[in-house]
């Protein structure tokens, strides 16, 4: 980890040494790209929507951008493991004649990462259903949010209204990625495999393009119900504080 971080620093530090002089921009020169980013370890898939009418530097500054933004995509993931396999073992140390989580558990916890997956998912298809799918044909949503300067505002949304604000406040701003990490489950009940309550905390990053502009600490409540055979979310609710 320490390594990776390491390595996060010194590219950004490259970055932003790489500033543009007063001279004309250099015109694209799809070689030498594509040499940078194979000392980038980074594949063709990875950057080709970077490949544009730019200039030589700022197609470069946005693959060191998109070399952070997927090294910190990575760190995120193996962090949100490493929560979870700890807090597994903690209860088996406790009780190692039962089960860490039961497969109802386990199933209703990867529907929240599959779900947190889906939010960057959408930033590409442009489908609201990404997010949509997991939710039952009625649903009520709340979120509090406490603003970086420390002013608050509360929104609520339903089935009726959560596709449209997905769509004019998400899908509307041109290159945003909303992207969920250090996920800390803290409790979960299933009852009679009819409903189920699932309480987490985790972090919520808001990029444009591959620039990290906005942090958010979340807690979460969700409560859903098993609908023929299919686990659904009915409620929704978090609070966040964010951070610029």
């Amino acid at each position: 980890m320490k390594s990776n971080l390491l390595y996060l620093a010194s590219i950004t530090a490259l970055l932003f040494s790489c500033q543009p002089g007063k001279e004309q921009p250099k015109a694209l020169d799809p070689v030498e790209i594509a040499q940078l980013a194979d000392t980038l370890n980074l594949k063709e898939n990875q950057y080709a929507d970077l490949l544009g009418d730019k200039s030589n530097e700022q197609t470069k500054r946005d693959l060191f951008f998109r070399k952070i933004h997927l090294q910190k995509r990575a760190i995120d993931s193996l962090t949100t493991q490493n929560l979870g396999l700890a807090k597994e073992n903690d209860i088996l140390n406790k009780a190692n004649e039962k089960p860490a989580l039961t497969k109802q558990e386990r199933g209703i916890q990867n529907m929240v990462h599959h779900m947190h997956k889906s939010w960057i998912a959408l930033a590409k298809t442009k489908d609201p259903e990404e997010i949509l799918k997991y939710f039952n044909d009625k649903y009520l949503i709340s979120r509090i949010t406490i603003n970086d300067d420390n002013t608050a505002s509360v929104s609520r949304f339903s089935h009726e209204d959560f596709q449209a604000y997905i769509e004019q406040e998400i899908l509307g701003e041109e290159g945003l990625t909303i992207e969920f990490s250090d996920v800390d489950f803290l409790d979960i009940e299933i009852k009679d495999n009819s409903y189920f309550n699932i309480a987490y905390k985790c972090m919520m990053g808001a990029y444009k393009g591959d620039r990290l502009i906005e942090t958010n600490s979340l807690l979460v409540s969700i409560t859903g119900k098993n609908i023929n055979g299919k686990w659904g979310i009915s409620s929704y609710s978090w609070v966040n504080f964010k951070y610029q």
